[in-house]
């Protein structure tokens, strides 16, 4: 039960992070390759458009948290 919710976990963050591209990409064509080909700028383009880029990050972190948390309550079994 807890690989479905990995999986889960996953997806959401995966979700969330092509969001952030596409959000990138609609900032300036730049912005979005830079995120695809260095995805530690990432970071960078959601601090300076946080406005823009919170619903993204939000989603990501949501699936990070979900992934983390599942593989934690698998490890103890």
């Amino acid at each position: 039960m807890a690989d479905i919710f990995v999986w889960l976990g996953v997806v959401v963050f995966l979700v969330g992070g092509a969001l952030l591209v596409l959000e990138a990409f609609s900032q300036s064509i730049v912005w979005g390759m830079l995120c695809i080909i260095f995805n530690p700028i990432a970071i960078v383009f959601c601090s300076m458009h946080w406005k823009d880029a919170k619903y993204p990050f939000a989603i990501q972190s949501i699936g990070l948290v979900i992934t983390l948390l599942s593989l934690l309550l698998q490890s103890n079994y």
